[in-house]
């Protein structure tokens, strides 16, 4: 059994109180130690935060890049754009090579037939041409159609060096000339003309007045009128004529023309002459019986020169009269001579070409 004393008791507890106390005082100062630590770790802290900040303000400064996380790499949109269009070189333009005579010269008739000079035309035919300068002198024989006559004029036009005729005047000339067309149309009538009296002639009955207004000119209607109510009454016809709607072709010498105006008949005459071939048959029959063979005595020729007298009425051709010898010699002496022998007036003849 342990007794305890009261002094040892008090000892204990005084020497507990004063280690008490001694570790007390420790702690406190320990405490102390530690608060002082904590603030000093707290400044530091608070002082490492400023610097940062500090750097962080001058690293923003300095733009220092911060990589990002890259992303996936995506194909860029491509957008199909035109290539830029070439401007071409402007090259300068060439002076124009001068045209050569013979060039001008087409290039002015090419400017005449598109535009005819003076008026309407119903054809032209171009004659003699001529170049001096930048000028073409034209000969024309123009034909209007209106008239048995044509006209010979010269066009002058002027060459532009952008390869144009500009037209400049026009004025007739002296002298005769014989449009082609005139003379082909004149001479396509006497075949129409032919096929159409070939067969009154060879039946008198088959004559009608209004067919004959196409081809004839009142005052001739008139007097063929005439002469077939005859042959119709007497009951007589034509064989073996000479009306074969051939001409050109069938006549024997050189077709041969002149024209002339009548103004006591009131119009102009185209008047044609060809030489052909007469048969022996030829003649005016009653049936079968020769009437008439209108050989003249003494006659020997065994040719028939027939004229046919055409004028012209809106643009078309007429028969105004028509005159001939049967029996004839067309080669008895030259045939234009003995032709204005013949018929003299009222103009002299001349033969086509």
């Amino acid at each position: 059994m342990t007794i305890t004393q009261p002094g040892a008791a008090r000892l204990f507890c005084s020497c507990a109180a004063a280690r008490c106390h001694a570790e007390l005082g420790l702690a406190s100062r320990a405490l102390k130690i530690l608060f002082v630590a904590v603030m000093a770790l707290s400044a530091c802290a608070s002082g490492s935060s400023a610097a940062q900040d500090q750097v962080a303000s001058e690293t923003a400064a300095v733009e220092t890049p911060v990589l990002e996380k890259q992303r996936p790499t995506e194909e860029p949109t491509t957008v199909p754009t035109e290539a830029p269009a070439e401007t071409p070189t402007e090259e300068p333009t060439p002076e124009p090579e001068p045209l050569s005579d013979t060039e001008m010269i087409a290039l002015a008739r090419t400017t005449f037939d598109a535009d005819t000079r003076p008026g309407e035309l119903i054809a032209w035919d171009h004659l003699s041409a001529e170049a001096f300068g930048d000028t073409v002198r034209l000969e024309i024989c123009s034909w209007t159609g209106e008239t048995v006559f044509d006209n010979l004029v010269a066009v002058e036009y002027q060459i532009q060096p952008d390869g144009t005729a500009n037209y400049i005047f026009h004025s007739p000339l002296p002298g005769d000339c014989l449009n082609t067309e005139l003379i082909n149309s004149a001479l396509a009538f006497t075949r129409e003309f032919d096929t159409y009296w070939a067969s009154v002639l060879e039946d008198p009955t088959t004559f009608d007045l209004e067919i004959d207004r196409q081809f004839g000119e009142e005052k001739h209607l008139e007097t063929t009128l005439s002469l077939v109510s005859g042959w119709v009454d007497e009951g007589v016809h034509w064989e073996s004529h000479s009306f074969d709607g051939e001409l050109p072709g069938s006549t024997l010498r050189p077709i041969a023309w002149r024209s002339f105006d009548r103004p006591d008949l009131g119009f102009e005459v185209l008047e044609l002459v060809s030489c052909r071939e007469v048969s022996s048959r030829f003649g005016l029959y009653l049936d079968d019986v020769l009437i008439d063979d209108q050989k003249a005595t003494g006659a020997v020729g065994s040719n028939v020169i027939h004229t046919y007298q055409l004028t012209r009425a809106e643009d078309q051709w007429l028969v105004a009269g028509m005159d001939g010898v049967v029996w004839a010699d067309c080669f008895a002496q030259d045939w234009l001579s003995g032709l204005n022998d013949w018929k003299p007036e009222p103009a002299a003849w001349d033969l086509l070409p």
